[in-house]
């Protein structure tokens, strides 16, 4: 009997020589893997971040077609071969996990194999905090120019306050004049 020898697709292997002694045959039948790593895990802001994809088998058709993003977009591809790079900008009022990734099948290897899937979350927060209550606790009453008035603020997300500038302030609506 002739032994068959097919590939993951099916095809034959063709010129199958009956020998004395034994034959060898390497087949490639393992999915190419992209692994997808980030310059940052968290971005907030304006901030981006350099997304890595590492081929653990070379491609001659992986490209940015392939990679698909959620939260925010892709721009700067490049790289051959192995390793690829690109920029992830979040977008504009986005908060959230962003995602990027690439499908199962998107791209193949030497031996029109087709990828598995592989994808990336990025903690994203580009909305900026809101003022949800202000309390005063210093009380009620008629003050002059320069008196301080103690105030409590409240935020809808935590927020880290940088005196490096001066002392923050507060606009104030105090009827028709804002001080």
């Amino acid at each position: 009997a002739n032994p068959t020898v097919t590939d993951i697709a099916g095809n034959s292997l063709v010129g199958i020589v009956p020998a004395v002694s034994p034959q060898t045959y390497t087949l490639d039948n393992r999915n190419p893997v992209v692994s997808i790593t980030s310059s940052a895990a968290s971005l907030g802001g304006t901030g981006t971040a350099v997304i890595t994809f590492t081929l653990d088998q070379a491609s001659n058709d992986f490209g940015v077609d392939d990679v698909a993003a959620s939260g925010g977009t892709i721009s700067n591809f490049a790289g051959s071969g192995l390793s690829y790079t690109a920029t992830f900008s979040p977008s504009s009022g986005f908060a959230g996990s962003a995602q990027i990734s690439v499908d199962a099948g998107s791209f193949r290897n030497a031996s029109d194999v087709y990828n598995a899937s592989s994808s990336l979350s990025i903690s994203v927060d580009t909305t900026a905090p809101r003022v949800t209550n202000i309390q005063a606790t210093t009380s009620n009453g008629i003050y002059r120019t320069g008196s301080v008035i103690d105030l409590s603020v409240t935020f809808d997300e935590a927020i880290t306050v940088n005196t490096g500038g001066g002392v923050p302030s507060l606009l104030l609506e105090t009827g028709t004049t804002d001080r």
